[in-house]
């Protein structure tokens, strides 16, 4: 069975495929593939086949980097999954309070990094962006000074604000910066070397969104989460 696994980011509407395959993809999946990704205007089409870069199509364009939007978030995730394996946080229930021992009061000690992760962590946030998180000129102390308004791990909410965070832990744990320490344990040995990312005032990369990347490169980043689910081991 052929499993895709998308990668959209919706406001520029930039389509990176994962496919696998047992040997080889059905032209009519293709054509299906590529005419959905020219009616939503997509920037690029990269399609793997088998774990290997099969073909890539820009529509006329010269391939350029993309905007990952809330993707960026699944980076992130792939850092904390590495800090994990470097033995530098213990897990994902890891209390947020051990980086930030302010947190170890009231409500803000229950918070975990899994909270942050998925959500839950009942940190006060406002939806639009440009409202309150662009204007700061620190996104991960405007992240520590938020009030709690619900209990930790009760409820999903969508949390640009409290996701930030996870860029000063990163940074804690692995003593660099978030965008330099996945450089170092996750782009260098994919040869991703073609990328940007935004940082706020204060230096802090953005970890809501701000990754900017090659289309091919954000797929490779894709089959990492495609080996993990299939059982196998990333380098």
């Amino acid at each position: 069975m052929i499993k895709l696994i998308l990668f959209i980011s919706f406001f520029l509407t930039n389509f990176c495929v994962e496919i696998l395959a047992q040997k080889k993809l059905d032209s009519k999946v293709l054509d299906t593939l590529i005419k959905h990704a020219e009616l939503t205007q997509s920037d690029a089409l990269v399609i793997f086949l088998e774990g290997k870069l099969y073909s890539e199509y820009y529509f006329g364009k010269e391939p350029k980097r993309i905007e990952a939007m809330s993707s960026t978030k699944s980076i992130v995730n792939l850092a904390i999954g590495k800090l994990i394996t470097d033995s530098l946080i213990k897990s994902i229930d890891q209390p947020i309070y051990d980086f930030y021992p302010e947190w170890k009061q009231g409500q803000k000690k229950e918070i975990t990094i899994r909270h942050l992760m998925n959500h839950t962590s009942g940190v006060q946030n406002i939806p639009l962006t440009t409202v309150e998180i662009y204007p700061s000129p620190d996104f991960v102390k405007l992240a520590l000074a938020a009030e709690i308004t619900d209990k930790p791990g009760t409820k999903f909410s969508y949390n640009n604000k409290a996701m930030n965070l996870l860029a000063g832990i990163v940074k804690i744990a692995s003593r660099k910066r978030m965008d330099n320490y996945l450089a170092e344990k996750i782009f260098a040995p994919l040869g991703i070397e073609d990328y940007d990312w935004t940082l706020d005032d204060e230096g802090n990369p953005h970890a809501m969104a701000g990754f900017q990347v090659l289309p091919k490169d954000l797929a490779k980043l894709g089959q990492l989460f495609v080996q993990k689910v299939n059982g196998k081991e990333s380098s």
